[in-house]
């Protein structure tokens, strides 16, 4: 995930490495109130579908 300080986007990609080989990358906007609510949730995707070099 990489964030765009400047206008409060964040950049998301998206890998399916075991089946499809499929890359999705999606420019979301995030408004201030939920930034902090987004890393949360974020930070609980890494930790149940932990991230690993394929």
């Amino acid at each position: 995930m990489e964030l765009d300080e400047d206008d409060d986007r964040c950049q998301v990609t998206v890998k399916d490495h075991s089946m499809s080989l499929t890359t999705v990358t999606v420019t979301v906007p995030l408004a201030d109130v939920r930034f902090d609510e987004a890393y949360r949730q974020m930070e609980l995707v890494w930790e149940t579908w932990p991230m690993s070099e394929g």
